[in-house]
């Protein structure tokens, strides 16, 4: 090898925090799997930047552009399409290309809210064409909003009306205030500059008048409605934030026994009272809303140690805790009859049902969430939210297992452990029970590892009997020592060579390695495989919507192995799935079809080429608080 093969190569590893051997964002060998890896909470602005500009380096035509964009909008995208993460979206705003975030601004209260908009005033690094265009837009809402009640009184209708009123900023508020004046400026666009005082009464009329006709949750609260509120209407966060005032409970003392049906904060107030009652029926009939939640957010709050919930808080959380749950499993669901429909369109016309359950013998092994083992990381390096995050996936995983995985969880430090959160039935009390195992110590992973393949020998698995591992972590493992074959193997290379030696003392061949998911929750600029690795994913956040991404039925025909039917016929498989696929796979999701429309309309800078068609597409509006 020659000096520079030896420092190309030795520029693909790093040691990690902790010592461990681990591929650097070169090693990843695409700049866009690195990046949408990265793309947590706690990454720093400057490796956001060196990941986007990397990853803009590799863009070499504009089809490669557009992904860029759309992964800024997948960053962004709610309501199961996305991360859901704002702050980071914000970020690339100011990264890419101008003419093409400017081409698809309009989209961002589709993917987020249209509170967006007034959000991005703040951030430094956007530019003042993106700052003045989101203006325009929530103008030219209020506008139409505005010409869209007037109509729909005289026409004796309801209105359908946007929620961009809701978030209008009023004046004195938070975004008039600090030198922004958002509310002067949107008066001054909507009614004009040359009399100030009559613009601003315009504008105030015009948003008091919209707000009303949304009767809004919160518009019912400051009208003390309470009685009016319809709970299986409110939002998750709307439910999360305002919870002690719909239970009419007082803030700084528990309901007293006497005072359960009542509350302890305005006992003698009718409509408040009424609204407990309203909620707790809500609960009751499981009616509430909680699939906008990141399920972190729930397990913090029973886990608290800086205030008790109540008996009716409990329930409100639980509540919400299976909303989030079984809207995962029914995206999973739907994940899994597109897997389905991808295995007969393979197939072709006229194929039975042995071709079809041939074929589904040579694919790689669908992830049903049955045989699915959650690793849960609770080092110290994991403290604070991201082991609340970890703690809260893994607690959905084991959830939605099959019976014989369900409601375990293997946790890692120091030294691993086995948690069965089958004695429990809350979310409180299956939080609470991962929280009191061991934590804070080392991040053992090689030990867990080695747990797990001491059951697969112990038992005498066979291979299809071998879970598959989901990984939630921050990546930075302890380096395994002595044990190494080599200084620089990386964790998971281990892991396959370990499988290959447990196989090959119990069956007398190689035992393949499980498929892994390695989910980040740290930007610590880690990475655990290559973008190329056969049956392993990469996946990051907080968001549980990215699950469906583990049922992918993309790319499931190529060109890596020939199977032969009953029929005679060959046809090409691929071993499973690699990172690369699961980005590819994010990335070409039909909801981000109106990104890449839009960016048709771009004529001039790296998307001046870029063409998109798609059949049958129809722009869905869809808002929510």
């Amino acid at each position: 090898m020659s000096a520079n093969a030896f420092v190309a190569a030795m520029d693909k590893r790093q040691l990690g925090e902790n010592g461990a051997a681990e591929l650097t964002a070169k090693g990843v060998g695409n700049a866009l799997v690195a990046l949408f890896f990265e793309l947590v909470r706690s990454l720093s602005d400057a490796s956001l930047a060196t990941l986007t500009k990397a990853a803009l380096a590799e863009a070499s035509d504009a089809s490669a552009y557009a992904d860029l964009i759309v992964l800024a909008f997948q960053t962004r995208a709610t309501r199961g399409m996305g991360k859901g993460e704002k702050a980071l979206f914000y970020k690339l705003l100011a990264l890419l290309d101008e003419k093409a975030m400017l081409a698809t601004l309009h989209l961002v209260p589709h993917f987020g809210y249209w509170k967006d908009f007034l959000l991005i005033q703040e951030v430094p690094s956007i530019s003042a064409a993106i700052k003045s265009k989101a203006l325009e837009l929530m103008s030219e809402q209020l506008k139409s909003d505005s010409a869209e009640l007037e109509a729909a009184e005289k026409e004796k209708r309801m209105p359908k009306l946007s929620l961009c009123a809701k978030y209008a900023p009023r004046e004195g508020s938070h975004f008039d205030k600090k030198g922004l004046g958002l509310a002067k400026k949107l008066s001054k666009a909507l009614f004009g500059e040359a009399n100030e005082a009559a613009s601003k009464r315009k504008y105030r009329k015009l948003v008091s008048s919209l707000n009303t006709a949304l009767n809004t949750t919160e518009v019912l609260m400051a009208a003390n409605r309470y009685e009016e509120i319809e709970f299986s209407r409110v939002s998750s966060l709307c439910l999360q934030r305002y919870r002690k005032a719909f239970l009419n409970e007082s803030l700084k003392a528990p309901v007293p026994v006497n005072m359960q049906e009542t509350g302890n904060r305005h006992p003698h107030d009718e409509g408040r009272v009424a609204a407990r009652k309203a909620l707790r029926a809500a609960i009751g009939k499981k009616v509430v809303n909680g699939k906008q939640l990141f399920p972190h957010e729930i397990v913090e709050k029973c886990t608290s140690h800086n205030k008790a919930l109540s008996t009716l808080e409990r329930e409100l959380m639980h509540a919400q805790w299976e909303t989030v749950r079984e809207s995962t499993r029914k995206a999973m669901e739907e994940a899994a009859a597109e897997r389905e429909q991808a295995v007969r369109q393979s197939l072709g016309e006229g194929s039975g049902l042995a071709d079809l359950a041939s074929l589904k013998a040579t694919l790689p092994k669908p992830i049903d969430l049955g045989k699915l083992v959650a690793l849960v990381d609770v080092s110290g390096s994991m403290h604070g939210t991201p082991m609340m995050v970890a703690i809260a996936l893994g607690i959905l995983v084991a959830e939605l297992s099959a019976p014989a995985f369900r409601d375990r969880v293997l946790t890692f430090e120091s030294k691993p452990n086995w948690v069965d959160l089958s004695g429990f039935a809350s979310i409180e009390e299956k939080a609470k029970a991962l929280q009191r195992a061991p934590w804070g110590g080392s991040t053992n992973f090689e030990a867990a590892c080695e747990k797990i393949l001491h059951v697969v020998e112990t038992e005498k698995l066979k291979p299809d009997d071998v879970p598959d591992l989901i990984v939630f972590s921050d990546m930075q493992f302890n380096d395994a020592g002595v044990a190494r074959k080599t200084t620089w193997e990386t964790h998971y290379e281990r892991l396959v060579r370990r499988f290959e030696e447990v196989g090959k003392r119990v069956r007398g061949e190689p035992y393949p390695a499980p498929r892994i998911i390695f989910w980040n929750l740290r930007g610590a600029m880690g990475f655990p495989v290559d973008a190329h690795a056969p049956n392993t994913q990469m996946l990051s956040g907080f968001s549980p919507s990215l699950m469906k991404l583990l049922l992918s039925g993309k790319d499931l025909i190529g060109d890596e192995k020939e199977v032969t039917m009953p029929d005679g016929k060959v046809k090409v498989v691929r071993e499973g799935p690699t990172p690369e696929e699961t980005v590819r796979k994010a990335l070409d999701d039909s909801a981000f079809d109106s990104v890449r429309l839009a960016l048709t309309g771009v004529k001039e800078g790296p998307l001046a080429a870029y063409s998109f068609a798609t059949e049958g597409f129809e722009m869905v509006d869809i808002e929510m608080d």
